[in-house]
């Protein structure tokens, strides 16, 4: 009877043991491809800087054959040695163009993104600098070049600098996407209690920002600049280019194709419309805006 119960205890603890084990196991087994997910790095391409930097090397190996032949024959084949003379000029401000053209667009960060943070690593000085995505205070899209390719800004304070996710990070709009779908999620609720709390929040658009982006955004897109600039989101209403919109006034807000922040009255009209490529985080701005609608006007 002794042994009976006691291998009945030792069989039902192993099983028990070993059931616990396999649960741990099996949960583990499913974080592990979230915990991948989460933690990518993103490094920048230096393709187009490399093949510069080659184009300069063979304009610069072009030279110096010039230059070996206006020396050892300039003598005895003055033609040569003329044409020679004229080519040395050529490839040698050629070679000094590329090489600095390489230099200009070698990319300067790679990014590390994480489920709470992104860290920027400097490539010279391989320096990490890592951000918590919800202190991230400016964030902004734009369309630059004559591809007019998505760009994305960010910075976690006004004074700070400026951090720009472009085409020469590799799959830069798999991290796009994934930055503002964190973003969105972690920064919303921080300023929806700060809305709440009746403070005013301020969206700066990209021609506020500074200088070096305003420049980068696409010409075509300037015609988009009609609200360029700050837009201010109270407890009670939402302010336009010093003009205020009620939320109460307002029946819908929608967001469209293209990212355009559309609202609309009561009656159906288009009261004003935010371009995505002017608005500082239209995902952000727009859950505030859904939020305000609900918020009666004091």
């Amino acid at each position: 009877m002794v042994l009976h119960w006691s291998y009945y205890f030792y069989n039902n603890h192993n099983n028990s043991l070993l059931e616990k084990t396999l649960n741990h196991f099996t949960l583990l087994v499913k974080l592990l491809p979230q915990i991948n997910i989460m933690k990518k790095t993103y490094n920048s391409s230096s393709l187009n800087s490399n093949l510069l930097m080659a184009a300069a090397i063979l304009c610069l190996t072009i030279g110096a054959g010039c230059f070996f032949i206006l020396f050892k024959y300039s003598e005895q084949m003055p033609e040569l040695a003329n044409e020679s003379k004229k080519s040395l000029f050529l490839f040698l401000i050629g070679g000094i163009f590329f090489f600095v053209l390489s230099r200009k667009i070698l990319p300067k960060e790679s990014f590390e993104l994480s489920e709470t943070d992104i860290t920027v690593i400097n490539r010279k000085t391989k320096e990490r600098k890592q951000i918590l995505i919800r202190d991230i205070k400016n964030e902004v899209s734009f369309y630059s070049g004559k591809m007019s390719l998505l760009h994305l800004g960010f910075q976690k304070n006004d004074d700070d600098e400026w951090h720009i996710i472009d085409p020469q990070v590799k799959n830069y709009m798999e991290l796009i996407q994934n930055f503002k779908n964190l973003y969105q999620k972690q920064r919303t609720p921080i300023l929806i209690q700060q809305q709440d709390n009746g403070n005013d929040i301020i969206f700066k658009t990209s021609s506020d920002n500074n200088p070096t982006m305003n420049q980068m955004v696409h010409d075509p897109l300037s015609r988009l600049s009609k609200y360029n600039k700050n837009i201010l989101v109270s407890k009670t209403k939402v302010m336009i280019n010093n003009k205020d919109f009620f939320f109460t006034d307002m029946q819908t807000a929608s967001i469209t194709h293209d990212g355009n922040i559309v609202a609309f009255n009561k009656s159906g009209d288009e009261m004003f419309v935010i371009f995505y490529s002017q608005i500082t985080s239209p995902d952000v701005f727009l859950e505030l805006l859904k939020n305000g609608l609900q918020i009666p006007t004091a």
